[in-house]
C-alpha cells in the first residue's frame, strides 16, 4: 500500500504462481492484513492489472509467521476460494513428519505407521506426525455406509524431508476421495532469503 489509510487502488497486486500438484515458490509478504487473493484483469491502455474480484482472504488472527497456504474451491460460494494457513515453520512442521489436510468434505481416517488419525468436517487437519525413513500409510473414508480404502502403501521420507497428505473431493459423483502426496525439503534461512 502507498498511504496510511489506503483505498483499493493503493495496494500492489503481486502475482503468485499456484501449483495443483506440489508446492509453489516461496513468497515473502510484509504488508498489512487481511491478505487478499484476487482475480485480476488487464488495465486497458495503461498496462498492468487491476483487481476485479476478491476470491479469498486471510486475517492476522491465528496466522503463523511462516505459513503454507492451501487454496480450495469454496463449497458454499461458487467461484470463491477457501484459504487455509498452516504453520510451515520448522517447529510447526519438522523434517521426517507427515501432516494431513482433508479438503474432501468427507470424514477420512486411517493410520500412519502405528498412529491412527481421523478427520471430520470441523477438524480438517491433523498435527504433524513423526515418522521413520519408511512408513506405511493407510487412508479410508466412508462410502455408502462402509469404509473404502483409497490409499495403502509405504512412503519414504528423507532426513530433511516432510510430507503433506492432502485429501481432495472426487472428480465426479460416485468416485473415490483423491489423495495427493506432496513432499518437500524443510526450508532453510537461505531459501527464505532468496524468495
Amino acid at each position: 500500500r502507498s498511504r496510511p489509510s489506503p483505498v483499493a487502488a493503493d495496494y500492489e497486486i503481486v502475482p503468485i504462481r499456484v501449483s495443483s500438484q506440489g508446492r509453489s515458490d516461496l513468497y515473502l509478504y510484509e504488508g498489512p492484513m487481511p491478505f487478499r487473493i484476487v482475480e485480476t484483469a488487464p488495465v486497458e491502455g495503461a498496462g498492468g492489472v487491476r483487481a476485479v474480484r476478491m476470491l479469498g482472504a486471510l486475517t492476522a488472527q491465528g496466522m503463523p509467521p511462516q505459513a503454507l497456504l492451501l487454496l480450495s474451491p469454496d463449497p458454499l460460494a461458487e467461484g470463491d476460494l477457501t484459504v487455509l494457513a498452516l504453520d510451515d515453520s520448522v517447529a510447526g512442521f519438522p523434517p521426517r513428519h507427515v501432516r494431513i489436510v482433508n479438503l474432501s468434505g468427507a470424514r477420512v481416517a486411517g493410520r500412519i505407521g502405528d498412529t491412527e488419525y481421523a478427520t471430520t468436517a470441523t477438524q480438517t487437519t491433523v498435527p504433524a506426525i513423526a515418522v521413520e525413513s519408511s512408513v506405511s500409510v493407510g487412508v479410508a473414508y466412508e462410502r455408502q455406509g462402509s469404509p473404502t480404502v483409497v490409499f495403502d502403501q509405504s512412503i519414504r521420507v528423507g532426513e530433511s524431508e516432510r510430507v503433506l497428505l492432502v485429501f481432495l473431493p472426487p472428480y465426479r459423483p460416485g468416485a473415490d476421495v483423491r489423495v495427493r502426496v506432496v513432499r518437500d525439503s524443510v526450508p532453510t534461512s537461505d531459501t527464505m532469503e532468496d524468495s
